[in-house]
């Protein structure tokens, strides 16, 4: 098993502990593995992040990254900001270096998004620096990645790397641009020199929801993930470029497993695993 590989996603169905996700690893030869604002981290608790992380330095594996949804298109914006101040707090004290959050996340009112798009990117902008500055005083960097309709793309990433003003690190999700009517290899290739952390799926673009559970995509149509190597994502190609421009961290994999078991999160692991030569 390749120590570069990471969970992110749950890979199997009815975990409920971050315990049980840093076994996994440790069993799985992983280095390390990505938080989520879920289990323990439902709420953000900086206690319980202490006592995570003495568990997970005993079993040798870190948390190399935590992340968190949000979408400030939608409730109270500050709300949210000073929400993502309390999970850079966690992040912190679980010993990650990165705290990821999305800005303006998947919405099925697309078309209400984009009739606000300037509005909502100076929101995003906002937010963007008042965590980021929030994050630097506790030691985490805030890193973003592409993600719904506004903060997508090699636009969409570009202009938020241009006008931020501050140091902020990418996300390379190698399928999300896809619901931004993208493929993936423009923005790794745009933006591979600020990489700071990977997370990779494989995904379908289909004009229906056919299989129950993708999302809705600018251009039309249904967005939803598969088995790696079962998909349209150029998965070897993306880590093949990465690598080469340098990016020596680890991988997270995002698949939300539909059986039982490990099977489908074993299957994701062997074909990483064939890629990286491991």
């Amino acid at each position: 098993m390749s120590k570069k590989l990471a969970f992110y996603s749950a890979p199997k169905k009815g975990m409920s502990s971050y315990y049980e996700m840093v076994d996994l690893s440790a069993q799985y030869g992983h280095e390390t593995v990505e938080g989520y604002a879920m289990f323990e981290f439902a709420t953000p608790d900086v206690e319980a992040a202490k006592k995570l992380k003495a568990y997970a330095d005993q079993k040798g594996v870190k948390f190399n990254c935590f992340s968190i949804f949000i979408d400030l298109s939608v409730g109270d914006a500050d709300a949210q900001i000073e929400l993502l101040k309390r999970y850079a707090d966690v992040t912190a004290a679980l010993g990650c270096p990165y705290l990821h959050h999305t800005i303006i996340g998947e919405c099925e009112d697309f078309e209400r998004v984009l009739a606000h798009k300037e509005e909502y990117f100076q929101l995003g902008i906002r937010a963007v620096r008042e965590v980021y500055d929030y994050a630097e005083t506790v030691g985490v960097k805030a890193i973003y990645e592409p993600q719904g309709y506004i903060f997508n793309g090699v636009e969409g990433i570009g202009r938020l790397l241009k006008e931020v003003d501050r140091d902020i690190g990418i996300v390379c999700d190698v399928g999300n641009m896809y619901e931004y009517g993208e493929t993936a290899m423009p923005f790794v290739k745009a933006f591979a020199d600020k990489v700071c952390h990977v997370h990779i799926k494989d995904i379908i673009l289909t004009p229906e929801n056919e299989l129950g559970y993708g999302y809705p995509i600018k251009s039309g149509g249904y967005m939803t993930e598969v088995l790696f190597g079962q998909g349209i994502v150029p998965i070897a190609e993306a880590i093949a470029y990465l690598k080469d421009f340098g990016y020596d961290g680890p991988y997270s994999i995002e698949y939300n497993p539909r059986e039982e078991g490990m099977s489908e999160t074993d299957a994701c692991i062997a074909h990483l695993n064939e890629i990286l030569g491991e």
